[in-house]
């Protein structure tokens, strides 16, 4: 069905820009709330390229400007150094907020610009090479000088070859470790730590991964006619084929599996041992379970589809949902929507269940305990959500992508339609109807005793704050919904009024600003941040804008 809760696009403010260097400011306090905000000056521009970024470290922005026929990117309200352009869309933050990096030309060099300090002239920089690991505690790039290419790591250059990989530098996790793809002449070779790994005619990027853990490392490589994945530089065994898509470890990083084929059979090789052999198997569905001792995929059997568990196959079907099979949070149970004589069945381990003329795709899911099981399914053109194998309420429709199970409970929402309008089930209890939710707006606290979302009301939006209705607005801004803070205490959200923005905290509107840039983010349960613009003598002045709570 058609996702009704969509909103229009047109309901959205004029985002300008704003900043977080705290030069002077003024307080005011709210019942339960303080609110301060620190003016930094009026804002340089017009802005191009904004980064922004948002996490427990703060709001912090970039953005590159014009000066005279020079250019420079400022952060935070400082401005860093002056060159002739700036790469579009270079400018990124690290995962925690801490460090910037962009890239920058001078002449006929170009430079990688690392928290304001101009790194060596390079001939040429990758587009869109430039990378932070997980923890932040990494930088890389790939670079040329002399019609050599390399990546260079945390400031040091690596060997030289003909060319870098589009898919760039890759880290391993938290560990440190990194790898990419270089060509030198008509060969392609993995380096890994710093290491040329052997020579192959092709390999497949995207089939390059680490494990979770960054301790192992797989791809798929071809050599002359055949394809074989090499797993920590030991070369498997040659198929005709590899599974593009395929190649995955489990949790632990200690099992790997992929698709692979030989002649007109495919199989999935598991830890280098092939399984049974079928017609054709789904790459994509290849998954191993919580503990990796368990692994599930769909393979095609004599023109059916089946879904094969530890090599294993179940009952044939006419067809499987996309992204099915499914294994539950603790490993025990698998799911997945099967199609049989016409009908669609949510299977559970054996069970067929009943047979619906639709389930909602995408709607399948276990609860974190694997004790549950919900779906939404249509019989005779009314939509209702079974879970366990009872059937709620009915209803016109349901919406998609709104079935979810509260955090580590049986509980269940959804957004459904009944009578033309949008409404929210929550447990069971039926709310309000209302001319529209918005898409992308319903949330639910942390330890799941609180939920949210955003109603359209006639002409204006309303927050529901568990159940209750707060002040009318005319929209949401740009990239914001409703929040809640780690503890699930407080929510906050923006929204824009007629020509002004706002953020909206435990229901009470905040100063007036003419744009929002950085939508607000709890740092801590106590403290909310944004960032903010406000005209002043005609000009815009750039704010960061705290709310403590009490």
């Amino acid at each position: 069905m058609p996702d009704k809760f969509a909103v229009d696009a047109t309901k959205l403010p004029l985002i300008l820009v704003g900043i977080s260097l705290l030069l002077f400011g003024c307080r005011r306090h709210e019942q339960g709330q303080q609110q301060s905000e620190y003016r930094i000056g009026e804002l340089y521009g017009p802005p191009l390229y904004v980064a922004r970024s948002a996490t427990t470290n703060g709001c912090r922005i970039a953005w590159a400007a014009e000066k005279g026929n020079k250019m420079t990117v400022f952060v935070d309200g400082k401005e860093g150094p002056m060159v002739d352009s700036i790469r579009e869309d270079s400018i990124i933050f690290s995962p925690n907020g801490k460090h910037v990096a962009y890239l920058a030309r001078a002449v006929d060099q170009r430079f990688v610009v690392l928290d304001g300090i101009l790194g060596r002239k390079l001939d040429d920089v990758a587009d869109h090479s430039l990378t932070f690991s997980r923890d932040s505690l990494h930088f890389a790039y790939a670079a040329k000088e002399a019609a050599k290419w390399f990546v260079v790591v945390d400031g040091s250059w690596g060997p030289e070859f003909d060319r870098i990989a589009n898919d760039g530098v890759m880290f391993g996790g938290d560990s440190g470790r990194f790898a990419y793809i270089a060509g030198t002449g008509e060969k392609w070779l993995a380096v890994i730590d710093g290491k040329p790994g052997p020579e192959f005619d092709v390999i497949a990027g995207s089939t390059l991964g680490f494990s979770s853990d960054g301790r192992r490392l797989a791809y798929a490589a071809k050599k002359g006619m055949h394809w074989l994945v090499v797993t920590d530089g030991k070369l498997d065994r040659e198929y005709d084929d590899i599974g593009v898509g395929s190649v995955r470890f489990d949790n632990s990083g200690n099992h790997l599996a992929y698709g692979a084929r030989r002649g007109k059979r495919w199989c999935v090789v598991k830890d280098g041992v092939p399984g049974p052999q079928w017609e054709g198997v789904i790459g994509s569905t290849i998954r191993f379970n919580t503990q990796g001792d368990s692994l599930i995929y769909s393979a095609l059997k004599g023109g059916k589809l089946v879904v094969v568990r530890d090599g294993k196959p179940g009952p044939e079907n006419e067809g499987i949902g996309r992204g099915y099979p499914i294994f539950s949070p603790d490993g025990q149970h698998i799911a997945y929507v099967a199609t049989r004589s016409g009908k669609m069945h949510a299977v559970h381990d054996d069970d067929l269940g009943v047979g619906y003329d639709a389930i909602l795709a995408g709607s399948l899911q276990f609860n974190s305990d694997g004790k549950c099981l919900a779906y939404a399914a249509a019989t005779n053109g009314r939509w209702f959500v079974v879970i366990n194998g009872k059937r709620g309420p009915e209803f016109e429709g349901i919406a998609n992508n709104t079935l979810r199970f509260y955090p580590n409970d049986s509980r269940v929402m959804y957004g459904a339609i009944r009578d033309g309008k949008q409404l929210l089930v929550s447990d069971g209890n039926i709310g309000p109807k209302y001319d529209g939710i918005v898409q992308g707006s319903v949330v639910i606290s942390e330890d799941g005793k609180r939920l949210a979302y955003v109603a359209v009301k006639g002409k204006s939006d309303v927050a529901v704050i568990d159940g209750e209705e707060g002040r009318e607005f005319d929209g949401l801004i740009e990239g914001s919904h409703p929040i809640f803070s780690p503890d699930g205490r407080h929510v906050a959200y923006g929204v824009y009024k007629g020509n002004f923005v706002f953020v909206v905290a435990d229901g009470k509107f905040g100063p007036s600003y003419q744009g929002v840039n950085v939508v607000p983010t709890f740092t801590s349960s106590n403290c909310l941040e944004y960032l903010a613009d406000k005209s002043e003598s005609g000009k815009l002045s750039l704010y960061h804008v705290t709310h403590r709570f009490r």
